[in-house]
């Protein structure tokens, strides 16, 4: 997925896909500190996504 989350449906698709990617990478043993392949760049771009559109909605906000 590339661009930019704009629903909380599409935020919590894009983070599903970043739990599959992390499982999948950790079994076969590609997600350690300082790695650089397709996991490890793919999971950095959504998790960006991710926080964009949290920093743009009410996600996380506590409700006062």
């Amino acid at each position: 997925m590339e661009g930019k989350i704009t629903t909380q449906r599409e935020y919590d698709d894009v983070r599903v896909r970043v739990e599959q990617l992390i499982n999948e990478a950790t079994q076969k043993g590609m997600i350690e500190p300082e790695m650089d392949n397709e996991y490890t760049r793919e999971i950095a771009q959504l998790s960006k996504m991710m926080a964009d559109y949290e920093d743009n909605s009410q996600i996380g906000r506590a409700h006062v």
